[in-house]
């Protein structure tokens, strides 16, 4: 964005009587006051260390408010030879400046006080304009960088610094710094120019966005990288370079989220300006983007040219050497996924080259690099020379940063090496190293596969070794829990978060937590910039120093987090990755019980069934994208659409029903009662609609309910805990939320145009946009008759609020339902996690109208069953959003619920009561709560008028039976 000249008659560097020579402090840290700047901004001169430029340097830096950086700095040599073309040019400063962002031609010019001066405009990457000035008088020198906000400033502190302080009545106006005139080109009026506060507070989002993402928070990174955006665009305007950045690196963060189509938007949404800043970096990094969008589709051939076109926007100098390696890393994949080892050990060495002197040899990237080779070398069977590679990764991994995933990662890798050997024993001890590391921290696999990895391994020794069988069935099951859900720790971070918020205690430890970690990653930082030092510079004593400070300081954070979960089980059983053994669950389920867990990953569905005293594996090559079709088109011929009922996929339901379940239970005549763990797209279905036998022309669909009860859980880890629970101590009753007035407290609120999540964003905005609900208020009274005739409470309309709802939860109802709309993340934008629309209340931010996960964890449940009867786990782009929804019955499994009874697709109220009066019919003869359910499904399938599983099949039970 180019700001406008000034208007006619506004000079920039006009001097007053006030203004005469500046002071300069004498101290290190002393400071003086220099008043307020263009933007209005409070500013201070603090006198500096004089650091890399020189014991004859006096350096000073320019404090402003609103922004925790300095926003110019001022270096004086009283003596120096360079001519000022130099300084603008090739010394390391201008370099330095150069390499974060792009500059203009210097401009040269003499004052009218004697001081020769030269200006060179320059943008930073992040958007904002910055001020390089040289100038010279006699022998000293002055060197500026600046904001333009504060060129007053720079020329009051310049002219008292060279003794050239104008007396009033001096030179006109406009002509102290002649060269510095050249600014009115590209700066407007102060109104129109960012402020120092609005800088910092949008690099303080843009730090937070990108902490939020190498702490894999996905949703939350994203969710501040569209403020992010948005503040960019007030800043910078609609095309900065800046802007694309930020789209670029928001595209990565839904990338991670498995949403490629919404990743590919964003960097469609960048490319116009991209084609026009004409930027190496961007461009690379587009085509990077490219990239890897067709290698997370399998589509390795077309990613390849598409890596090489990257490569080729890139030459070798110092600021680009990180994005040539960046390039090369991207071109080592494409080769890797076509089978062409050789040149993933060429690219990826020539990555590590360049990442190498850009980071040093400790650098995150150039380890990736240098393990990206040793794959390259496995591929070829080159194993000799992919030993001590491997082994220098995982020194650097473990130096650098402990036993954490980045050590995991190349265990994993060693443990493909070892296979490739034939050293099955060997790669099963690398795997079970990353599987202690995944057990204990959220992973992010680089170097996919990685569970499936040992899971293969632990299969292949299983069927070589049948009297080790058991043993590994069981290590198996237990590694399989580890697959990694971005989307499902992401629910899990934030109901974590809650807790935290809610005890002081908490905060306080993680803050010591976070504390560890900063010191932890400044001792990185100096033992890579030790690193990159020359040979003559780089002392390998102080090194090992810094390498033994560090691995204290990972022992010091292993300590603290044993000592949060020691202190705070709930908060820490939250997000625990701690897998279940299969003695544990084998010990808690009946002689006619069987947990059936299916792990989706990248590669296929691993199937468990644990069952009595023995289990089974089987593994379904369906990878993430046919599973996903697979679901969306089952659950298409189930739902209505504008009121019409489709024909259903009786094929399909058998053919997903055939390659998942039947090689697991097939044959278990004991086996009549099904505890489901599903994970990735099959958290969307209900197990129920799928056919254990191929449809006949006149014949009853053999509906898996037909022969089996069937319940499902979030995870096995909510299996053990709520049979641990036992049955609800609640005083009994009924309590229903229903037919919410979405807009209640409707008037009056701000509906910022173009910026929804904008800073007076107000969520009864989006909750009275809901559509209306009126039908479900007969419904509930229908289900408080079939439930608890005598002692029931609706909550309806108006009364169907938060503050109603916590009141109503104290006499602590046995059944709760929620009439009303269930929303995903991916429909509430400016949320990171599900919630429930209630009814908003004016004035009060807290009944905001969204019942939200991290809410429901609070509230004062102890019932049996939570029914939520106008849900959908797929949003209305047919997008599905199992995943994120199990973050809201994981909330109510914790706020004390016991069972929760959830729609899949939305079901007119009619279904929905007889469905729950069938039920009621059923638990009232003694059944619990999984053959209830089935009975009640039973009885409306076997009606004509409802036999289709649009009407039954929409509700499932997840909970503990």
């Amino acid at each position: 964005m180019l700001w406008r000249r000034f208007a006619p008659g506004i000079f920039l560097f006009g001097m007053n009587a006030c203004l005469l020579a500046q002071e300069l402090p004498r101290e290190i840290g002393a400071e003086v006051t220099l008043g307020k700047n263009l933007t209005g901004d409070d500013c201070v001169l603090r006198r500096v260390q004089p650091g890399g430029w020189g014991e004859q340097a006096a350096r000073y830096a320019f404090h402003c408010e609103g922004w925790n950086q300095p926003s110019g700095n001022l270096v004086v040599y009283p003596k120096h030879a360079r001519d000022l073309a130099w300084w603008l040019g090739e010394s390391p400063w201008a370099r330095g400046i150069e390499e974060s962002g792009s500059c203009e031609v210097a401009r040269a010019d003499q004052t009218a006080h004697g001081l020769e001066a030269s200006l060179r405009p320059c943008q930073h990457r992040q958007g904002w304009r910055r001020i390089l000035l040289a100038a010279k008088a006699g022998e000293a020198r002055y060197l500026a960088d600046f904001l333009p906000n504060n060129a007053p400033l720079v020329e009051r502190v310049l002219l008292g610094a060279s003794g050239r302080a104008p007396q009033p009545g001096g030179a006109p106006q406009g002509r102290r710094l002649a060269s510095l005139r050249a600014l009115e080109e590209m700066l407007g009026t102060p109104e129109g120019m960012p402020s120092l506060r609005d800088l910092g507070q949008y690099l303080q989002y843009r730090e937070l966005a990108q902490e939020q993402q190498r702490a894999r928070h996905y949703r939350q990174a994203e969710l501040t990288w569209q403020s992010v955006v948005r503040m960019q665009e007030r800043l910078f305007g609609p095309a900065s370079a800046a802007l694309a950045a930020s789209l670029q690196e928001m595209a990565h963060t839904v990338r991670n989220q498995r949403r490629l189509d919404d990743a590919m938007a964003l960097v469609r949404r960048a490319e116009p300006i991209v084609a026009t800043a004409r930027d190496p970096i961007l461009t690379a990094h587009q085509l990077i983007h490219k990239a890897y969008d067709l290698q997370s589709r399998r589509r390795h051939a077309e990613s390849l040219p598409v890596a090489e076109q990257a490569v080729n926007a890139l030459w070798d100098e110092p600021r680009l050497r990180f994005y040539l390696g960046e390039a090369y890393f991207a071109k080592s994949v494409a080769l890797h996924g076509m089978g062409d080892f050789a040149g993933v050990e060429q690219a990826a060495r020539m990555s590590m080259s360049y990442m190498q002197r850009s980071e040093g040899p400790y650098g995150v990237w150039t380890n990736r690099a240098r393990l990206q080779a040793v794959r390259g070398l496995i591929g070829q069977r080159k194993f000799a020379a992919a030993r001590p590679l491997l082994g220098e990764a995982l020194d650097i991994a473990e130096t650098t940063y402990g036993r954490s995933i980045w050590w995991a990662n190349a265990k994993i890798i060693e443990g493909a090496l070892a296979r490739a050997e034939g050293n099955s024993a060997q790669a099963l001890d690398a795997y079970r190293a990353y599987a202690e590391v995944a057990a204990r921290e959220q992973f992010a696999c680089y170097f996919a596969p990685c569970a499936p990895a040992q899971l293969d391994a632990l299969i292949a020794a299983a069927t070589a070794d049948l009297d080790a069988a058991p043993k590994l069935f069981a290590e198996s099951f237990a590694a399989a829990q580890l697959v990694e859900s971005p989307v499902l720790a992401t629910a899990l971070n934030r109901l974590a978060a809650r807790l935290a918020a809610d005890d002081p205690a908490i905060g306080a430890a993680l803050r010591q937590q976070q504390d560890l970690q900063e010191s932890q990653n400044r001792l990185r930082a100096e033992l890579g910039a030790e690193s990159r030092k020359g040979e003559k510079q780089r002392s390998a004593e102080r090194e090992a120093k810094l390498a033994a400070e560090l691995a204290q300081l990972n022992q010091s954070g292993r300590d603290q987090e044993l000592l949060i979960q020691d202190r705070f089980p709930r908060y820490a059983q939250m997000l625990s990755r701690r897998p279940v053994s299969a003695e544990q669950v084998m010990a808690r389920l009946a002689p006619d019980e069987g947990l059936i867990y299916l792990a989706s990953t990248p590669q296929g569905v691993y199937g468990f069934l644990v069952h009595g005293i023995w289990g089974r594996i089987h593994f379904a090559p369906f990878d993430y994208g046919e599973l996903k079709r697979t679901v969306t088109r089952l659950r298409a011929s189930i739902e209505a659409k504008d009121g019409v009922v489709p024909v259903f996929d009786a094929r399909l339901a058998h053919d997903l029903y055939r390659r998942l379940f039947k090689p697991l239970i097939d044959g278990q005549r004991n086996l009549r009662r099904l505890v489901i763990v599903p994970t990735g797209s099959l958290m969307s279905l209900p197990p129920e609609v799928l056919l254990s036998a191929a449809p006949k022309p006149g014949e009853k669909p053999a509906w898996l309910l037909r022969d089996h009860t069937v319940s499902v859980l979030p995870s096995v880890g909510a299996f053990l805990k709520l049979r641990e629970a036992g049955r609800a101590r609640g005083s009994g009753g009924f309590l229903a939320v229903a037919a919410p007035s979405f807009g209640a407290a409707a008037q009056g609120i701000k509906r910022a145009a173009g910026d929804p999540c904008g800073t007076d964003f107000d969520a009864r905005s989006l909750v009275a946009d809901l559509a209306p609900l009126p039908e479900t208020a007969d419904e509930a009274r229908a289900l408080a008759a079939a439930w608890s005739p005598q002692r029931n409470r609706l909550l309806l309309g108006e009364a169907a609020n938060k503050a109603a709802l916590r009141q109503a939860l104290s006499e602590k109802p046995a059944i709760v339902a929620f009439a009303t709309h269930g929303l995903l993340p991916e429909e509430l934008f400016c949320e990171n996690e599900p919630a429930l629309a209630v009814s908003p209340r004016p004035g009060e931010s807290a009944e905001d109208g969204l019942l939200r996960a991290s809410e429901i964890i609070g509230l004062p449940l102890d019932a049996e069953l939570v029914i939520l009867s106008a849900c959908n786990t797929a949003g209305a782009d047919g997008r599905l959003g199992g995943e994120s929804f199990s973050g809201l019955t994981r909330a109510f499994f914790h706020a004390g619920a016991r069972n929760v009874l959830a729609t899949h697709w939305p079901i007119d109220s009619r279904a929905t009561v007889a469905l729950m009066q069938a039920l009621a019919k059923a638990r009232a003869k003694g059944a619990g709560w999984p053959a209830a359910l089935r009975e009640a499904k039973r009885e409306l399938a076997d009606r004509p008028a409802t036999a289709h599983p649009f009407y039954w099949g929409a509700f499932s039970l997840v909970g503990g039976g």
